[in-house]
C-alpha cells in the first residue's frame, strides 16, 4: 500500500484571489485531520507509476508575495485537493493515517517558511531573490523529507517506523507554533 504525493509549490505575485471553492480544498488545520471522504479524485488509470498505489494526496504550499512596510512579503497557506486526491481503499487506516502525514510534512515547510520570511523581515532585507532562494531550498528539503518518509516507512506499511515519523513530524509542528498562521 503506498500513495504518491503530488507537489506542487506556486509562488503567485499580488492581485491573487485567495477565495479558493472549500468544497474543493482543505486549508491544514490541526484539529481537522483528513478523511477518506475528502479524497474525491479517481487515479490515473493510464499512469503506470498510480498502476500500484492505493492512494494518492495533492498537496500545494501557496506562496502570495507582497510588499508591506517596504520589505517583502508573504501569505503562506498548506492546501490539499479533495478532486485531485484519490484512494482505492477506504477502509485502511493507516494508509489515511500515511496521507494525513504528507500533509502534515508540508505544513511544517510551511511553517519553516514563514519564520524564515520573518526573520528576514526583522533583518530588514528588502530584496525579493533572496526571499525567493530561501522558499525554493526549503521546497528542496520538503520534496526530499517527504521521499526519506516513503522509502522509511514503505509508503506507510511498515506501522512502528510510520509512528515513530508521527512523533517526529508532530514534535516538529509543535516547536514552530505561532508561524501556523
Amino acid at each position: 500500500m503506498r500513495s504518491l504525493l503530488l507537489v506542487f509549490f506556486l509562488i503567485q505575485f499580488v492581485n491573487l484571489n485567495f477565495s479558493q471553492d472549500h468544497s474543493v480544498l482543505i486549508h491544514w488545520k490541526e484539529d481537522q485531520p483528513l478523511q477518506w471522504e475528502d479524497f474525491q479524485g479517481k487515479p490515473d488509470r493510464f499512469n503506470i507509476y498510480f498502476k500500484d498505489k492505493e492512494a494518492a494526496s495533492e498537496v500545494e504550499i501557496k506562496a502570495e508575495s507582497f510588499w508591506r512596510k517596504g520589505l517583502p512579503d508573504f501569505k503562506i497557506q498548506t492546501i490539499f485537493y479533495k478532486k485531485e486526491s484519490w484512494t482505492r481503499d477506504k477502509k485502511d487506516m493507516v494508509l489515511l493515517q500515511h496521507e494525513q502525514l504528507h500533509f502534515d510534512i508540508a505544513e511544517l515547510y510551511s511553517r519553516k517558511m514563514k519564520k524564515v520570511i520573518y526573520n528576514l523581515r526583522s533583518e530588514e532585507v528588502d530584496d525579493m531573490n533572496v526571499y525567493l532562494e530561501k522558499i525554493r531550498e526549503l521546497i528542496s528539503q520538503r520534496n526530499a523529507e517527504d521521499e526519506q518518509y516513503d522509502k522509511e516507512t514503505q509508503f506507510g506499511t511498515l506501522r512502528e517506523r510510520q509512528m515513530e515519523w508521527n512523533d517526529q513530524i508532530e514534535e516538529k509542528l509543535n516547536l514552530l507554533k505561532g508561524f501556523e498562521e
